[in-house]
């Protein structure tokens, strides 16, 4: 399920980028909210589990923390992203998000950050930093689209490679 999950939002994600969607990313991040709520609170209600929901004070803090800053902020700025950066660049927020997730249940929860944590978290923030660096493409303004540096002295109109 979590290789099928990560391939169809690789494949909105390339969607989107063409699909007729609302202007505003928070209106996209919200409908799509509605839509995952309602289908998970649907599937809970089936399986029984919306039941055996336990809702301590931690547990309510985590929710508002993924719906404000998972859904509403960064869902918001994904859907800007695909929409004004090279998808092969706005997809590097998903290797790190899980860092951010591990710094923050350490700083607020006190969990226990291993040495094979901090060398996979190096081992991504190397990842992304290589991706981003070894990018030589811009973005046109308001489109999206890919556009090479040209090299020093060579003509405008020559292919980039």
């Amino acid at each position: 399920m979590i290789v099928l999950s990560a391939m169809c939002w690789a494949a909105g994600s390339l969607y989107s980028r063409g699909a007729p969607l609302p202007k505003r990313p928070l209106v996209s991040a919200g409908l799509a909210s509605v839509c995952g709520g309602v289908l998970l609170t649907a599937y809970s209600l089936m399986s029984g589990e919306f039941g055996e929901a336990e809702w301590t004070r931690d547990a309510t803090l985590a929710l508002g923390y993924l719906v404000v800053a998972g859904s509403l902020v960064g869902f918001s700025t994904y859907v800007w992203l695909l929409r004004s950066a090279p998808t092969s660049l706005v997809s590097t927020y998903a290797y790190v998000n899980p860092i951010v997730a591990v710094f923050l249940a350490w700083v607020l929860l006190g969990e226990e950050i291993t040495v094979q944590m901090i060398v996979a978290g190096a081992a991504v923030l190397v990842s992304v930093a290589t991706i981003l660096r070894s990018s030589r493409t811009t973005v046109e303004p308001r489109r999206g689209l890919l556009k090479r540096h040209a090299l020093a002295g060579a003509p405008a109109s020559e292919p980039m490679a």
